[in-house]
């Protein structure tokens, strides 16, 4: 009988103490999801999103260059952790490019019959490990400009690990953990989309770039600004190789070529 009586004055208090806990765990869930609802939608704002949930994450929706884009958190992707994932496709289908952050090298799950291959690129190599399959093809995709925005990216999220995933025309570029902040949720969109933008210009066809050093301008060149005639002051778009005035350049910070947004110029 005394056992009985136990029990039962231990389940008088702890049926209680387990229903409020429950509360305030769904509760906190609760908070934190419409949080990461509130934060997507203000980012969302910026490309005219929409905002939908998957499993208690939110998904953010958009059209870019004519092609769907998918941002939202990952529970295990590539790195085997939690992530901030942007999803698209791009323009013309490629070979499968992996390439992973050198510190989680460990972590990766190699795409199958991929070997690991250089870019020739010093400061790349030694920050990223890069698996493919076709050599000539990964020359193609990840440019110097490619690179370097990878790089940048890097640099931006030191504090994560970069990873980057091209299966055919399926592009996926992602950070390790979940982004609280508005602006590291709205810069790593920004600066995933000028990865995407080198990517399609990578594929380009019916364009041949000449090297910098051996470029001639023509006489009749006009500035994408300014529609003016280039003659002197001029300088020269890394990406996409589009000639500007100086001070065309200057003023608008970047390349004025529709989807390169290049900074950088010769």
């Amino acid at each position: 009988m005394g056992g009985v009586l136990a029990l039962l004055k231990f389940a008088f208090v702890m049926v209680p103490v387990f229903v409020i806990t429950s509360i305030v765990g769904v509760l906190t869930i609760k908070l934190r999801f419409n949080r990461r609802i509130k934060l997507f939608r203000n980012v969302g704002r910026n490309y005219g999103a929409r905002i939908d949930s998957k499993i208690l994450m939110p998904l953010m929706r958009f059209m870019y260059l004519g092609n769907g884009v998918e941002v939202r958190d990952m529970r295990r992707g590539p790195l085997r952790r939690r992530s901030t994932i942007l999803k698209t496709r791009i323009a013309e289908p490629a070979t499968n490019v992996f390439v992973l952050d050198r510190l989680v090298a460990s972590e990766m799950r190699p795409p199958r019959n991929s070997q690991i291959m250089l870019v020739n690129d010093e400061n790349f190599d030694r920050e990223f490990i890069v698996r493919a399959k076709d050599s000539k093809a990964l020359q193609r995709i990840l440019t110097e400009s490619c690179c370097w925005q990878l790089r940048e990216l890097r640099n931006r999220f030191s504090q994560h690990l970069i990873w980057f995933n091209l299966e055919g025309k399926r592009l996926s570029i992602g950070v390790s953990g979940v982004l609280y902040q508005e602006i590291d949720l709205q810069d790593f969109v920004r600066m995933a989309l000028k990865v995407v933008d080198q990517i399609n210009l990578s594929g380009a066809k019916g364009i041949e770039f000449d090297d910098v050093g051996s470029a001639t301008l023509i006489s009749d060149a006009h500035c994408p600004v300014c529609s003016g005639e280039l003659s002197t002051h001029v300088v020269i778009c890394l990406s996409c190789k589009t000639p500007h005035c100086r001070e065309c350049w200057e003023y608008n910070g970047r390349c004025a070529m529709f989807a390169c947004n290049e900074t950088r110029c010769h």
